[in-house]
Parts: structure tokens; sequence; C-alpha cells
């Protein structure tokens, strides 16, 4: 019996995430992609009830949908979630994170893949920059 994610929080919301996530990793492995993303597109749904739109559980979500819409070769859609998840991920904190500096990187791959180089070239630096200065502060 499938529980609806409006009534699941905390622990239980956390670990069904886990459950969905992984399993979605499981699906892409046997390049089932379709199924992955519907798997992902459940996951999104759980974050974002359980804990909003903006949540960083939710930009973690759509960072692997845009994966898999990679992997699909559906290039203009993993841009959309990359957009979304960096959007989401640069008002989580003050700083930026480095998970901000992998999303930069995943969306430089696709407008590079998109034919949109000097865009790409953009993100690639901004993403070097935020991991250079990361490591020089020690985090």
């Amino acid at each position: 019996m499938a529980t609806d994610p409006a009534t699941i929080d905390g622990d239980a919301a956390r670990e069904k995430l886990e459950r969905l996530v992984r399993e979605s990793l499981r699906q892409r492995r046997d390049d089932q992609l379709a199924e992955a993303e519907g798997t992902l597109r459940r996951a999104l749904e759980l974050a974002e009830r359980a804990w909003g739109r903006r949540s960083p559980q939710s930009a973690l979500v759509l960072a692997d949908l845009g994966r898999c819409r990679v992997a699909d070769g559906r290039f203009e859609a993993a841009e959309a979630a990359y957009r979304q998840a960096l959007d989401i991920e640069r008002g989580v904190n003050g700083a930026p994170s480095l998970q901000v500096g992998v999303l930069l990187h995943d969306l430089a791959v696709v407008c590079e893949a998109l034919g949109r180089e000097s865009e790409a070239t953009e993100l690639w630096a901004e993403g070097r920059a935020l991991f250079e200065q990361k490591e020089q502060a020690g985090t």
C-alpha cells in the first residue's frame, strides 16, 4: 500500500526518499531511464511535500533528475532540472556550497552538449573559482 507523501515526515520521509533515490540509481544502471525518471519524480514530490519546494532535499533530487535526463540524451530537460536545483542551492546558504560547484559543472556539460560553449566555459570558470575558494578556506 502506497503512503501519501503529505502524511510522511521526519525520519520516515528521509528513509522513503533514500529508498526512491537508490531505486532510481539501480534503474539507471540497468538502462531503465524512463522508469528512473518516474521514480525520481515521485522522490521530488515527496521531498517537496515533506521539506518544501526550495529545500536541499528537493535540490538533490532535481540534480539526480538532471543526470537521468543527460543519460537519456535529453539535454534541454536536464538543463531545466539543473537550473532549478542550482537556484535552490544558491538560496539555501549565504555562502555557496560544494554542491553549487558540482551543479555548475553539470550545467556546463549540458550547455556544451547543446552547443553553447561560451556559456559552458563561464560556468566551469565559476565552479572552478568556487572550488579554489573552498580549498583555500579549508572547507
